[in-house]
């Protein structure tokens, strides 16, 4: 560490959209992304690992923002793939860039924009709800160098694509926080809220990283039987030690996930996948050894109520809930817990979540959801030894 180290200040699980691929052409992708790690030199992960057709890049510029609309032109520089600044990226492939000398202080945006000129269908794309931590928007032509990015809420899309990893060399100790879950991760109201109250508390000390995926389960692969084919990603249990640890190197793990598990057989999934609050367990248990080989602390979080969701709520879905949320909150296995059903549920009854953070499905938090949980988290436990 001593000489310095890649750490990634920011990314993104890329998930498969083959059953509503986006239509890119003439058109920039510019994304503003809070940065809370120090360094001289950065460099991107583009990623179309799950996609189906060539994704052409025509050229990228990173640049600084201090207020996340003004760009530093000074400081806006292209980014080249082995010296080219064309990058064809191929289906199956992830590509790392040149490394760009360029010197990142602690607090300002990064500012990365990609041209993509001919028409294409793209289907490997990562996506967010929150825009806390990162907004993506979408501008006609090549705006590239751009030295103001004016825009509204129009302009603002949830799915972006290519864009996987932002790197930064730093010769700084930075505590590596994931945030591994299912769609309430993904969606980024929580841990985004959680790494805006971080980097205000410890700035230059902590990064957190997004290993959500809309749908995801603990035990099963996403079911090819349902409408959104692949989307849901493979089993929490087969990918969570490369997603976390492989390229994240990941300290502090915090996990989420288990709902899916509950409502997707006989839904999103065949009916045989249904499984127990015993099964549950035992796949959160993998999550926990997993994590402790790799000297990595990890805090499990209860599963969030969901009556009213879809007319799919079930007394025994709700029972095993309540199974592996107890377990979750008495089990000296972890190295902690997070509650966040006690934190977003209904006082009069458990099994639903409090009106103000609903995002109105009873499923999924809200921004003011996500902000009421990651003010209940205890930050010390996450970034202190």
């Amino acid at each position: 560490m001593d000489n310095g180290e890649w750490i990634a200040s920011w990314s993104y699980r890329m998930v498969d959209l083959e059953c509503d691929p986006m239509e890119v052409e003439n058109e920039t992708q510019h994304m503003i992304i809070k940065n809370n790690i120090e360094g001289e030199k950065v460099r991107l992960l583009l990623s179309n690992e799950c996609g189906r057709q060539t994704l052409k890049i025509e050229e990228a510029f990173i640049a600084l923002s201090k207020d996340g609309k003004n760009v530093d032109n000074k400081n806006c520089v292209p980014v080249t793939f082995e010296a080219s600044k064309t990058i064809e990226l191929l289906p199956g492939k992830i590509l790392y860039s040149d490394p760009v000398e360029l010197k990142v202080p602690v607090g300002q945006d990064i500012v990365i924009s990609m041209y993509v000129k001919d028409k294409v269908k793209v289907d490997c794309i990562g996506s967010m709800q929150s825009r806390i931590l990162t907004k993506t928007i979408i501008k006609e032509g090549n705006t590239c160098k751009t030295e103001c990015i004016e825009y509204t809420d129009e302009d603002m899309r949830e799915a972006f694509y290519a864009l996987a990893r932002i790197e930064i060399f730093t010769k700084n100790k930075v505590r590596r926080i994931v945030a591994f879950g299912d769609s309430i991760t993904n969606h980024s109201h929580w841990d985004s809220e959680l790494g805006r109250l971080l980097y205000e508390k410890y700035p230059g000390k902590v990064a957190i990283i997004n290993r959500g995926i809309s749908g995801n389960r603990i035990l099963h692969d996403a079911s090819r039987c349902g409408g959104c084919l692949g989307l849901f990603g493979e089993a929490g249990i087969s990918r969570f030690e490369k997603d976390v640890f492989e390229s994240n190197k990941a300290e502090v793990v915090i996990v989420l996930e288990g709902v899916n598990d509950l409502i997707h057989p006989g839904y999103d999934a065949d009916i045989s996948e249904k499984v127990t609050g015993a099964e549950m367990i035992e796949g959160l248990k993998k999550y926990v050894k997993i994590s402790h080989k790799h000297d990595a602390k990890i805090f499990l979080c209860t599963i969030l109520p969901f009556n009213g969701f879809m007319d799919r709520f079930t007394e025994e879905m709700e029972q095993k809930r309540q199974e592996v949320n107890e377990w979750i909150r008495t089990n000296n296995f972890a190295d902690g817990y997070f509650d966040f059903s006690d934190y977003v549920k209904d006082d009069s009854d458990e099994t639903k979540m409090k009106e103000e953070y609903d995002c109105g499905d009873h499923l999924h938090p809200n921004a003011a959801g996500g902000k009421k949980i990651a003010g209940e988290m205890d930050l010390k436990k996450l970034v202190e030894d």
